[in-house]
């Protein structure tokens, strides 16, 4: 029942293997929808162990008996050794096990398909998970539609998303979308950029600190200017710029790293950054901000998102503020892959066009 109403809620087909991902943690790759039947076990073992003090001064309670059936079941599905005695009550102690042996199967499976490697990695990090820790308030900007969230989701969990169809750049989109994340004529392309800088700048003026977008006066050898910049001093009187990238997980280009180390293509971009802007690094502190549709954070962008997090905690007391930070980035993230995705499709007739389908024109009385 679960499953078939979080298929009818993000409007995803989720198959056994997708089920099996979207009930694992989190922080695991999954979507923190927990199944019942995996849980029972560990529930019911760590239950009967934290009560065994009690229930053995009012009855001959043996735990070991009692729940012999139950631990027996329990390694036939973990294939591990059970928890040490002082460790039984809690659930975590039995709930590992069993998440690893999901997390385990789903490994196999993907060993053919360098895409899915690369997936699962990007999905497990802490930092692709954090829009789904956010408050869903509308208030705060938090609010996913229903086209971005059923992306989101489709995107975690590897699942058909579109139609296959050809891209308004001539290349080929299968039906999980991957080609939109990365192409550069999709009409969303600009958009994730563009907001994920003005989450920044919202942020450094939560913290208190001035900043403009697309400064004047800094450039680089070529021209081309950072994304931003504080009007005060940063660190040892110099101003900090920074300058964002987003980069596709699932791109030819980076694949074969991202699918042996999460993040790798954010870190790469970054290094790539920090080499264009050397030259301004002697007036001042340059931060590259790298960011993988998947998820991963460049360790630049983990860095600036905490420091600025911090920095918003000591002005407004906020102790999550960086928790906070770090979800909207996510999001914004999320958004942009959904705009990235959709844009690969060809533009649609205006209003006028389609009501003239519905109601003929008005022709000139003579």
């Amino acid at each position: 029942m679960i499953r078939e109403c979080l298929s009818a809620i993000t409007n995803v087909n989720i198959t056994d293997v997708n089920w099996v991902q979207a009930s694992l943690p989190v922080a695991e790759g999954g979507l923190g929808i927990r199944s019942i039947e995996k849980l029972a076990l560990p529930a019911f073992l760590a239950s009967a162990y934290s009560v065994t003090r009690l229930a053995t001064e009012i009855t001959d309670f043996d735990p070991e008996v009692y729940c012999g059936t139950a631990e027996a079941e329990w390694q036939r599905v973990t294939e591990a050794d059970l928890p040490a005695v002082e460790a039984r009550k809690f659930q975590k102690m039995w709930d590992e096990p069993v998440i690893q042996t999901s997390v385990k199967m789903l490994s196999e499976k993907a060993q053919s398909d360098i895409s899915s490697q690369a997936r699962l990695l990007g999905v497990s990090t802490k930092d692709n998970g954090a829009w789904l820790d956010a408050l869903p308030a509308a208030s705060l900007g938090n609010l996913l539609n229903d086209s971005a969230l059923r992306i989101a989701v489709g995107l975690r969990l590897g699942t058909p998303i579109v139609t296959p169809h050809r891209c308004i750049c001539s290349e080929w989109v299968d039906a999980r979308g991957y080609h939109g994340l990365s192409c550069k004529k999709s009409r969303g392309r600009k958009s994730r950029h563009s907001s994920l800088n003005a989450t920044l700048k919202r942020a450094f003026a939560s913290a208190t600190i001035e900043t403009e977008l697309e400064p004047l006066g800094i450039s680089r050898t070529n021209g081309k200017r950072p994304d931003g910049v504080t009007l005060v001093p940063w660190e040892r009187g110099k101003m900090l710029t920074w300058d964002v990238t987003c980069v596709c997980t699932m791109a030819l280009s980076h694949i074969a790293a991202t699918s042996t180390q999460a993040g790798a293509a954010a870190a790469q971009a970054e290094r790539k950054k920090i080499g264009k802007y050397q030259n301004i690094t002697q007036d001042y502190l340059f931060r590259a901000v790298g960011v993988e549709t998947l998820g991963p954070l460049g360790p630049g962008a983990s860095q600036l998102i905490t420091e600025v997090g911090k920095m918003i905690r000591q002005e407004t007391g906020e102790v999550r503020a960086t928790e906070y930070l770090r979800q909207r980035f996510s999001i914004e993230v999320q958004r942009g892959n959904a705009a990235s995705i959709l844009g690969t499709a060809p533009a649609t007739a205006n209003l006028d066009q389609m009501f003239s389908v519905i109601r003929p024109p008005v022709s000139a009385v003579c």
